[in-house]
């Protein structure tokens, strides 16, 4: 059609003018004192019979015009039961510009009808779901587009709208959504600080010492128990919150790591340090997330006892606690140990001191060291001599025999001049026999280490707990998806998965946000108790 010139003014009715309701000038259709006139050039394009058309699914239907906007994508959360607003437009490909020259979609009508052909997850399965038409009637907009909201009840993954609009024009155009989840409705991620797993409901019933209070359960359970919590309680009940301010006053207010925000500002305050506030204030429950999730992460998460040298049990012959890097026992005089590739350390236990030594059986440079089985670099335990290098604490008549001796052809060395007539071995009447020694056979028998030190297999395992801890990975209410405990811990694996969108701070502050909120239905978030129920 051309470049056309259009001359416009800007409507402002709807914009609220001082100056017009001072004088009152009736009627207010439109503004007259603040009426701005303009001029711009622009093409008209009819783009009614494009060939190629898409669906794109927006939160609010900003989607782009002239282009792809996807800053108003679907959440990349949302929980189970929870209405999801959609709007679905027409766009030309590919150029990105909506039709609005048609009517409105329905899901009730023949001509211009709107449809999800499918919605699935991740794994291509298809998701049950409710879809409801949100349009408003009578409205003076153009069409072209399908407001409405999908309710998933059941927690999905990765899951994507197909919408489908069926059109004389058009026939049939399809699309696609982003990718998003549907968590369960108390939330995927959960967690409980050190110090709250406080059970006050147990406590006051531990001080029942009267008969008269014994058989009371309904009052402390449902009246006293419903008002100070039990250790399953949100963190923000009373017997929670309570026990958790006191434990951890010093780590809330005066440890500039682990402070709670009010905490922080005061110690700048203290020190003079100047700092920007807005003065931001927070409901109880979101306060509580926004002061734990400013901690460094790698503190929330605490760090890992890698301590691998374990060995002593304490007596106890099984235990999963102690000694777990001692494994069995190596019999002395049968045990053969490797150098090289497939060299292990062992475990040394001294009697006498009680004390255990992780030794090096890799003996690639000791002096006077001999292999029983030289191609398999084999060695016997039984064999081992001072200079191996153990450092072991035996007599020094226990084991091999370690006096050298000198054999010479003669007397006289002719280099140095020296007499070596002392340090030569005298052999008897020239035939080259030694002479009798007397020898100790049982005290040198090598058995006799055995007297001393004991020796086990060496396991590496770490101690692996969780050490220096911020939340508390060992309460039952603390889980990431389906992990709890350590394994936990350790999924939080990176910053970005963290606190990103879509991450585990995302989910924790919008649960918190809708649940309390009631945009998810079939969530109560207070708990009341009846007279009826009191006995």
């Amino acid at each position: 059609m051309g470049k056309q010139i259009i001359h416009a003014s800007f409507d402002l009715k709807y914009t609220r003018d001082p100056e017009s309701e001072y004088y009152d000038i009736s009627p207010q259709q439109f503004n007259i004192l603040n009426s701005i006139s303009e001029t711009i050039p622009i093409d008209i394009i009819s783009n009614q019979f494009a060939n190629v058309n898409k669906l794109v699914i927006s939160t609010n239907g900003v989607d782009g015009y002239g282009y792809d906007n996807t800053d108003f994508k679907l959440n990349p959360i949302y929980y189970a039961g929870q209405k999801i607003y959609f709007v679905c437009r027409l766009k030309t490909v590919p150029d990105n510009f909506p039709i609005k020259n048609i009517p409105t979609f329905r899901l009730d009508t023949d001509n211009f009808r709107f449809s999800l052909s499918a919605v699935k997850d991740l794994s291509g399965n298809d998701v049950k779901y409710t879809l409801l038409d949100e349009n408003i009637d009578n409205i003076d907009y153009s069409g072209g587009y399908f407001k409405g909201s999908i309710t998933i009840d059941e927690p999905a993954y990765g899951i994507k709208l197909y919408p489908a609009v069926t059109t004389p024009i058009f026939g049939v155009v399809t699309g696609e959504s982003n990718e998003f989840n549907v968590h369960p409705k108390s939330g995927l991620y959960g967690y409980r600080k050190i110090n709250e797993d406080n059970d006050q409901e147990q406590n006051y019933k531990d001080l029942r010492f009267q008969n008269i209070l014994q058989d009371t359960n309904s009052f402390f359970t449902n009246f006293l128990g419903g008002a100070v919590g039990n250790k399953n309680s949100s963190p923000d009940s009373l017997g929670i919150k309570i026990y958790e301010k006191i434990s951890n006053f010093t780590a809330n207010n005066a440890d500039i790591n682990t402070s709670n925000v009010t905490g922080l500002l005061s110690m700048l305050e203290s020190v003079k340090v100047d700092y920007e506030t807005f003065n931001l204030e927070f409901p109880a429950s979101l306060s509580r997330i926004v002061d734990n999730a400013s901690v460094n992460l790698s503190l929330q998460k605490g760090n890992i006892n890698y301590f691998n040298h374990d060995f002593d049990d304490k007596g106890q012959i099984i235990s999963e606690v102690l000694g777990i890097n001692k494994g069995k026992e190596l019999p002395l005089m049968s045990t053969l140990l490797q150098t090289g590739d497939d060299a292990k350390p062992i475990v040394a236990y001294e009697k006498f001191s009680n004390i255990y030594t992780l030794l090096d059986t890799n003996l690639l440079s000791c002096y006077d060291f001999r292999y029983l089985h030289p191609e398999t670099n084999t060695y016997a335990l039984s064999d081992y001599n001072k200079y191996w290098g153990w450092g072991l604490v035996i007599p020094p008549q226990i084991g091999l025999v370690d006096d050298f001796f000198i054999v010479e052809n003669t007397t006289y060395n002719s280099t140095s001049g020296e007499s070596l007539y002392q340090n030569v071995l005298k052999f008897e009447d020239n035939f080259g026999r030694l002479t009798t020694q007397s020898y100790d056979k049982e005290k040198r028998d090598p058995s006799n280490i055995a007297n001393f030190y004991t020796f086990y297999e060496y396991l590496s395992t770490p101690q692996g707990s969780n050490v220096q801890k911020f939340i508390d990975f060992d309460n039952p209410n603390t889980y990431m998806g389906s992990l709890t405990g350590e394994a936990a811990m350790r999924s939080l694996s990176s910053y970005s998965s963290y606190i990103g969108s879509g991450g585990v701070v995302d989910d924790i502050i919008l649960n918190n946000l809708v649940t309390n909120t009631i945009f998810v239905s079939g969530i109560t978030t207070i708990e009341s108790t009846t007279v009826d129920n009191i006995n």
